[in-house]
């Protein structure tokens, strides 16, 4: 088996932030991609090219938008489609608080940000595609007075807020206090932190009067936006990666099981591999910046809250090979249970026993995408039968 630094690092460069399933470091989970393109809510974000793929990815959209058709080259940004309305309305539920933290709404980040990448396709439309390669070299504009960059983005608000359905009027929408939170000055440049990635600023002044807008670093602002953002109830996060995880449906009840000896356990998703029953235990866990500054504490802390759960999802498994039938649910064509926990991000997992592990790159904690991947691609079915830490059912 590989060590932990390895597998990780393949894990969470396979682990996309523009396909499948998203999520914030608050731990909430929503649909990124072309998910949803019908209902609106698609902008492109900007991502460095680390991988080296060729401009030649692009040549449909160049045909199709610019009729025009370009020479591959490797380009120093890829623009990949990202569905800024599912990650609004995933994070809904810190409106209030957001708003008490930061002094501004989030539809009016949400329209600050949709517009001013609406802008943006609209450059690359009115210039047929000149703005767009240059912006796949360079993913910033500027400079630009001010001015005129507000002037533009109230022209566009109006179709901003019925693109992305937002529940506001355009008089509801305040833009200049949006962009303060994305504005480097004085106080941000205090927040400044060489050992965490970011807090990066999109809006760069130049003199008195003129910016840059860098669109480079969006995503990760969107990643961080939240964090920090205090409300009383964030059970909404556990039910939204239940709901991601269960998407192909689920063969126990969505409710608690009830065993006919009168006991109860909930399962949150449940699947089957021929006669073995996978179960899954959804963790919806907030990710620290302590933790991604390699704090010692913080991934401490983060390793017994995985400990927890996989201790929890065991127990539930040996429940459930006790107790084969219920009030609601039948078990009895299964010969054992494999008990996985799934989270939203990919964990770092602290030892090589076989306790933790599925497959050789595969740990029992892991991503909704890597779940899905691992029943479609029959990864679990090939090595189910050799695994030790199945539940046999009695």
């Amino acid at each position: 088996m590989q060590d932990q630094g390895t597998n990780l690092d393949k894990r969470t460069d396979t682990d996309s932030a523009f396909y499948g399933t998203g999520k914030s470091a608050t731990g909430t989970v929503y649909e990124v991609g072309r998910n949803g393109v019908e209902e609106g809510g698609l902008i492109f974000l900007p991502v460095y090219n680390l991988t080296g793929m060729s401009s030649k990815m692009y040549n449909k959209i160049c045909a199709e938008l610019f009729s025009m058709s370009i020479e591959p080259f490797k380009s120093n940004f890829l623009w990949l489609p990202f569905n800024l309305k599912s990650y609004f309305l995933a994070h809904r539920a810190y409106a209030e608080g957001f708003k008490a933290t930061y002094g501004v709404s989030i539809e009016s980040v949400i329209a600050f940000l949709g517009t001013i990448l609406r802008r943006v396709f609209r450059s690359w439309i009115g210039s047929q595609g000149e703005i767009f390669l240059r912006h796949l070299q360079r993913a910033y504009d500027g400079p630009c007075k001010k001015d005129q960059l507000f002037s533009e983005l109230y022209e566009l608000l109006p179709h901003t807020i019925e693109y992305f359905q937002l529940s506001v009027t355009e008089h509801g929408v305040d833009l200049e206090a949006a962009s303060e939170l994305f504005e480097l000055n004085e106080n941000t440049r205090k927040v400044i932190d060489l050992a965490y990635a970011g807090p990066h600023q999109i809006l760069l002044p130049f003199g008195e009067d003129y910016l840059f807008i860098d669109y480079a670093w969006i995503f990760r602002r969107l990643y961080d936006l939240f964090y920090g953002v205090n409300i009383p109830d964030q059970n909404f996060k556990g039910y939204a990666l239940e709901k991601i995880v269960r998407q192909g449906g689920s063969i126990l009840p969505k409710r608690e099981c009830h065993a006919f000896d009168g006991t109860r356990k909930q399962i949150d998703a449940a699947f089957a591999v021929n006669d073995t029953l996978i179960i899954v235990e959804c963790r919806a866990i907030g990710r620290s910046i302590g933790y991604d500054r390699g704090n010692r504490t913080a991934i401490e802390f983060r390793s017994k809250k995985i400990e927890m759960a996989l201790r929890d999802v065991d127990d539930k498994a040996r429940w459930l090979a006790r107790h084969k039938t219920g009030t609601n649910y039948d078990i009895n064509d299964f010969h054992r249970i494999l008990p996985i926990v799934v989270t939203p991000f990919a964990e770092f997992i602290h030892s090589l026993d076989t306790y933790y592990w599925l497959t050789e790159d595969l740990p029992r904690v892991i991503t909704p995408d890597e779940l899905k991947k691992a029943l479609e691609d029959g990864a679990l079915e090939k090595e189910i039968m050799s695994m030790t830490n199945t539940v046999s059912i009695e």
